[in-house]
């Protein structure tokens, strides 16, 4: 590949390729992160109630 070339291409169990143009990896690992921080907020507000009580019982 060469250096202008902005494709991004993700191997899903050797069997398929999917092929994403204009896709850096920076782009990517943000998208990973803001994956990452909605599934922690999910579960800190699902346990939410759980923390309220210990922090009273406390």
């Amino acid at each position: 590949m060469s250096d202008k070339d902005n494709r991004f291409t993700f191997k899903f169990l050797g069997v398929f390729t999917v092929e994403i143009v204009k896709v850096t990896p920076k782009e990517v690992r943000k998208t990973i992160w803001h994956a990452a921080l909605i599934i922690f907020i999910c579960i800190l507000l699902i346990r939410f109630p759980s923390y309220m009580d210990a922090i009273r019982w406390w």
